[in-house]
């Protein structure tokens, strides 16, 4: 009896003291230091009783939830986004089927990325939850949360968790390094039972009854050089699988980019890695739907190769199966005798065979300004997806090839960037052994764009919903989406796509737009991506410059957990709150609520293009908190970049044997043309501008010739001319070429000047006055610009738009400044104001009345969104002697190019 209690008692001992068994952070950390090679898994592992998982059954939902944390310290976005994220699992879950985590690289410099396994670990289990399997990486940015909360944040510190919990679903993860994968030397000797030998711990439970495995892939940023090979084996190992994944990335090449493999059985499961690819593989009631956007759309005709191997390319010729459509302009009636022979020989000429290069030349000068830049960007030629395996009709032969992705049948050509070009036959080659090229097989020509992309992602959107549809009417079980991994690479986001005003981005915006308010929606910014380009296909492709959207769910009719922390009841399903720590993070402002900017940090890193992937260059990753600093930042960086090729004395000697040159000597009157124009009415100035940062191009050809004859022809007697490239599209050369074709009009050289570099050349380039921008400068900058560019002989034109501005001039001596430029613009978006009240507010403040007092001659102007003859009136009558326009013009609004508008005192 006594022997029976003592047990008992002892048994009660044992089980309250494996309750506060250690599992805070610091003390697995310190004994894994005294015993290295001992995993931490062994050392945290919960009570036995943390292991029960519900019976599985049809009623057990599966659950995708995800959180992001934007806390700049890693240990606590750790903890954060593992709280929030096990907050949302459905009550009574004690296990998670699978975690993906991706941590922005931006931590790397703070703390340890060997802490983040162990703490998410750790963490669920403080709160009696396991985890099973994790896998994950770093990031150059990160995406998660659900629906319409879902955040994007590239280059800025951030967390994003993911939790799932799959029932019916065998789970296995995976890391594989380089060595472990067969010699890429021998690669066409090994079969599907070579590569299976190699790879067969990456498989689970493969069987008649679940044939398709998933797999998701992330590689290390090493591994990249081995990843087609690797999937190459993958695809021969495993032929029905789904595959996908994506490049582990990081904001700098100091910061390296690390793996995660976490798996609570392994117990030589190490969490974290430098090299190699992760995996996890899943086998049972889940079905995995992965769409890749390639980021281009089609230019041209379609071709077909007539004589081509392996990856090269070298001649061509016209497609006519279709009535292909020529590059030749049609003929018309108006043309004469001469021209129509002309073109029926172009004609002719372009039914035969030529290089590659030939036909690229030919074809480039009929397209419009941005696709031929876009073209000697980056060669892109798409290849007939399907060419020897389907029929010829299979292809449509069209411009409009994103019809192919709107009808569900995925793209019909792989776009792949020219890796070289013969220049003596004119041939080109692809990327080795990413295509085949077959002579009869069609091609066409590719270009990268903003517009296109955003079209590319609805067509794929609109197909996948179309398919959808048409299973549901077939009586198919309805697929019900649980989550979507959004994986673009680092040269989409924000860089392709802009800045939409709020912290959802376009391409998970997209997913909120066709999934629906609460579906899990998580991912990362990386630096490639692969898949199947089109449902159905076994060859996984590598895509650098795409999207992988990966649409899961169930195969069953279970149902379905919403990202937000409730069952999914259709579109009927409540919108969940948005989170106070995702909301965006407003720009910094001084008293005065002007823009607070930060010069650019020497040190500082700046993602750049390699070949089609984007990659990071080596420094700290700063992240300009509006679009003015960003658009400080990449002026100083230009401006570096021309004093490494031609310094500031070279330019000085220059700039003074140019003024030596009598016909150089003296500037033209920019202010006494705006007053000759004005005329006891208002002014207009046309304004030469290539783009607008919100608008994009503004014409299909940038014809200054063109523009300067009308502006001529319709009495301009002083122009602008947008000279900025960053923002704006112009360059020195645009200012080089309106002086050849107006000798006699007096230019405004508008551009962000901050230093005396930019001035000489400027004036060397042919400009009578220049632009300085307030809101960029101080009021020591202003005066030192203002200086230099007197001594030149050049005008003074200060932009504000703002009335708090006008401080920085009140130390300016009287004549300094010979005009000012009220702007509708706001500069931390660079959005133009609706109905342009900002100008009209700073016309009639006592400020500028004050100034205009100080500087007698003064003229004022008001530029952006001047649009319609009422908002010139409006202007006019509160004291504005002109305005410059520029997208006005360009869309054919209310004005005539450059001519004065008349109004009566």
């Amino acid at each position: 009896m006594w022997a029976a209690a003592s047990f008992a008692i002892l048994l009660l001992v044992v089980q309250i003291c494996s309750s506060f068994r250690p599992v805070h952070l610091q003390r697995v950390i310190h004994r894994r230091k005294a015993n290295p090679n001992k995993s931490f898994t062994s050392l945290a592992r919960p009570t036995q009783s943390l292991y029960a998982t519900p019976a599985s059954s049809e009623d057990t939902p599966i659950a995708f939830v995800s959180s992001l944390s934007v806390d700049q310290e890693l240990e606590s976005a750790l903890v954060e986004v593992t709280k929030s994220a096990l907050s949302k699992l459905p009550a009574g879950t004690t296990s998670v089927s699978l975690a993906i985590v991706s941590v922005s690289s931006s931590y790397d410099s703070q703390s340890s990325m060997s802490l983040v396994v162990p703490t998410i670990v750790a963490q669920a289990q403080a709160l009696g939850v396991v985890i099973e399997n994790l896998v994950g990486s770093t990031a150059g940015g990160v995406i998660g949360g659900v629906g319409e909360d879902t955040v994007e944040c590239e280059g800025t510190p951030a967390v994003s968790l993911t939790l799932t919990s799959l029932p019916d679903v065998e789970v296995k993860t995976w890391h594989i390094n380089e060595a472990d994968i067969l010699d890429m030397e021998y690669a066409d000797t090994y079969d599907a039972g070579d590569w299976l030998k190699c790879l067969g711990d990456v498989g689970v439970g493969e069987s008649d009854s679940n044939p398709n495995p998933n797999m998701y892939m992330i590689a290390g940023g090493k591994f990249q050089k081995f990843l087609d090979h690797f999937l190459k084996g993958v695809d021969l190992a495993f032929p029905s699988a789904v595959k996908f994944g994506s490049v582990a990335s990081s904001v700098s090449s100091l910061s390296t980019a690390r793996i995660y493999s976490y798996s609570h059985d392994n117990p030589d499961s190490q969490g974290i890695f430098n090299s190699g690819v992760v995996g996890v593989t899943m086998v049972g009631d889940i079905e995995v739907k992965p769409m890749i956007a390639q980021g281009a759309r089609v230019v041209g005709p379609t071709y077909r190769v007539v004589d081509g191997n392996d990856s090269i390319v070298r001649s061509i010729v016209l497609d006519d199966t279709f009535g292909s459509e020529s590059t030749i302009e049609d003929v018309k009636e108006s043309d004469s005798e001469l021209k129509r022979a002309e073109k029926k020989m172009a004609e002719d000429m372009s039914k035969l065979p030529k290089p590659v290069l030939a036909e690229v030349n030919m074809m480039v000068k009929r397209l419009d300004d941005d696709e031929q830049a876009f073209m000697k960007r980056a060669l892109l030629i798409g290849v007939e997806r399907n060419y020897g395996v389907s029929t010829p009709t299979t292809v449509p032969n069209t411009v409009k090839e994103f019809e192919s992705l709107a009808t569900g049948k995925g793209h019909s050509y792989l776009v792949r960037q020219v890796a070289s070009a013969g220049m003596r036959d004119g041939s080109v080659t692809m990327p080795k052994g990413s295509v085949d090229i077959t002579p009869g097989m069609r091609l066409r020509f590719f270009v990268r764009d903003s517009e296109g992309a955003k079209d590319e992602l609805a067509a794929l959107w609109t197909g996948y919903k179309k398919i959808a549809l048409e299973e549901a009417f077939e009586g198919k079980t309805m697929f019900k989406p649980a989550a979507c991994l959004t994986l673009p690479t680092m040269d989409r986001g924000q860089k392709l796509f802009g800045d939409r005003g709020n912290s959802q981005g376009l391409e998970s915006g997209i997913v909120t737009e066709y999934l629906g308010s609460t579906v899990s929606n998580s991912g990362f910014f990386n630096n490639g991506v692969f898949a199947s380009l089109y449902p159905g296909a076994s060859q996984t492709s590598v895509f650098g410059s795409a999207g992988l959207h990966v649409v899961i769910g169930a195969k069953s009719d279970r149902p379905v957990w919403g990202g937000g922390g409730e069952e999914q009841n259709g579109a009927d399903a409540e919108k969940q709150k948005t989170s106070p720590s995702l909301k965006k993070i407003a720009a910094p402002r001084d008293e005065d609520g002007e823009l607070v900017l930060k010069r650019r940090e020497v040190q500082s890193g700046r993602a750049i293009s390699v070949s089609t992937i984007n990659w990071s260059v080596a420094g700290k990753e700063a992240v300009p908190t509006s679009q003015l600093e960003y658009f400080l930042w990449e002026k100083e960086t230009e401006v570096d970049r021309l004093r490494e090729r031609n310094p500031l004395a070279n330019i000085l000697s220059n700039c003074k044997a140019f003024m030596m040159n009598p016909d150089n000597a003296k500037c033209l009157d920019w202010v006494g043309g705006i007053r000759r124009g004005r005329g006891g009415g208002l002014a207009t100035v046309p304004e030469f501008k290539k783009a607008d940062p919100n608008i994009g191009s503004l014409r299909k050809r940038y014809l200054i010739s063109q523009l300067a004859d009308e502006f001529k022809e319709g009495g301009a007697c002083a122009v602008s001319v947008n000279c900025d490239g960053v923002m704006f599209g112009g360059s020195l050369e645009d200012l080089e070429s309106v002086r050849e074709a107006c000798p006699d009009l007096p230019l405004l050289a508008s551009d962000l000047i901050l230093y005396p570099y930019q001035i000489y050349r400027l004036r060397m380039s042919g400009a009578d006055a220049i632009n300085l921008i307030a809101a960029a400068s101080t009021t020591k900058d202003i005066l030192y610009s203002a200086k230099i560019a007197k001594s030149l002989g050049l005008q003074v034109c200060v932009c504000v738009n703002s009335v708090a501005q006008f401080k920085k001039l009140e130390l300016l001596d009287a004549g300094v400044i010979d005009a000012i430029s009220c702007s509708n613009r706001e500069w931390e978006d660079m959005s133009l104001n609706v109905g342009g009240k900002r100008a009209v507010e700073i016309l009639g403040s006592q400020e500028l009345a004050r100034l205009k007092e100080k500087h007698t001659e003064l003229v004022v102007l008001v530029e952006g969104g001047v649009s319609t003859e009422m908002y010139l009136e409006e202007v006019h009558a509160v004291g504005a002697d002109g305005v410059i326009v520029g997208a006005g013009l360009s869309t054919a609004l209310a004005l005539k190019a450059g001519r004065a508008q008349k109004r009566e005192q």
